[in-house]
């Protein structure tokens, strides 16, 4: 699966709606060892189930039980020690990397929907 596959560049954080100075906080996570799904900066995830139980996984478009928006890992090191930002499933890292998500209920967000075609988009009809 590719990264980013519901948005052109997913989701971008905008502002929170509270009356207050946002937080811009992120919570960390986990994404399991061996998880065969790539998973990239603003793309929403949920808590997986069953062998994943507990751990972040990519949501999908069926999905309404989402756990925030994706905002990278905690950096660390493919098998050839290059640095990675996102979650890439051919990096192959030895344990569960950790990972930050997004979840504040008031934060609102962005999006760039980019399609290829005819009809109404974003070069406009």
């Amino acid at each position: 699966m590719a990264i980013n596959t519901l948005a052109g560049t997913g989701l971008v954080f905008s502002r929170n709606r509270n009356a207050v100075s946002p937080s811009f906080q992120a919570s960390g996570y986990k994404i399991k060892n061996g998880y065969a799904t790539n998973i990239g900066i603003g793309d929403l995830v949920k808590t997986g189930t069953g062998g994943n139980q507990g751990y972040v996984v990519l949501a999908t478009s069926a999905d309404t039980n989402i756990l925030g928006v994706f905002a990278g890992v905690v950096p660390y090191f493919d098998t050839v020690r290059q640095p990675m930002w996102s979650y890439s499933s051919a990096a192959a890292p030895a344990a569960g990397v950790k990972c930050l998500i997004c979840n504040e209920p008031m934060s609102v967000f962005r999006d760039w929907l980019g399609f290829i075609g005819t009809g109404v988009g974003p070069e406009g009809n």
